[in-house]
């Protein structure tokens, strides 16, 4: 999930124009620019935010293979929509919005369902140590995605979005493939 997290803050720097320069990516690149990269920020995180109410509760009803599998995906695709932004010369701020909420809402199914499913394998009394080791994985997530992100920028903004959002969509056939829950 963390991989796919890190895109926006590395292609920001393209999307907007530098000082005095004509370049970037409309609507990004104009004077209100760092207040639009900033408000699709916040549209993702208020997203993340309301949806992790819902999805600990639907993680608690559902088949957790499954859960987890339709989040990684549908994660997956929205991160890979906001790269065709580039690939299909979008310039809709509402676009960018959109999937912005979607994928906040599909990245909330990520917490509760890793937490249901290492709950269920270690049990009560190694929870603390094995939690500590699992939660390495934000920042080995983080820092894939930053390399990932910013050695693919130079082909394009739009690939530093699709390649994380495809790796994403394997992971969670890997997780309804191997998943014993």
């Amino acid at each position: 999930y963390h991989a796919t997290r890190k895109p926006p803050s590395i292609v920001k720097s393209v999307l907007k124009s530098a000082e005095g320069e004509d370049d970037g990516w409309a609507p990004f690149n104009g004077p209100d620019g760092n207040s639009l990269l900033g408000s699709i920020d916040v549209s993702f995180l208020l997203a993340y935010a309301i949806g992790m109410f819902f999805s600990g509760h639907l993680g608690d009803t559902l088949d957790l293979r499954i859960f987890l599998t339709v989040g990684m995906i549908g994660s997956g695709i929205f991160t890979i929509l906001f790269g065709c932004g580039y690939f299909w010369d979008i310039h809709n701020i509402w676009y960018f919005y959109t999937v912005q909420i979607l994928g906040g809402l599909f990245q909330s199914t990520g917490w509760p369902s890793v937490v249901a499913v290492v709950g269920h394998w270690f049990g009560k009394s190694k929870r603390g140590l094995i939690m500590g080791i699992w939660n390495a994985h934000t920042s080995v997530g983080n820092i894939a995605g930053t390399i990932i992100a910013s050695k693919l920028l130079v082909y394009g903004w739009g690939y530093s979005f699709a390649i994380p959002g495809l790796l994403m969509m394997l992971c969670g056939v890997g997780v309804v493939a191997f998943l014993p829950v």
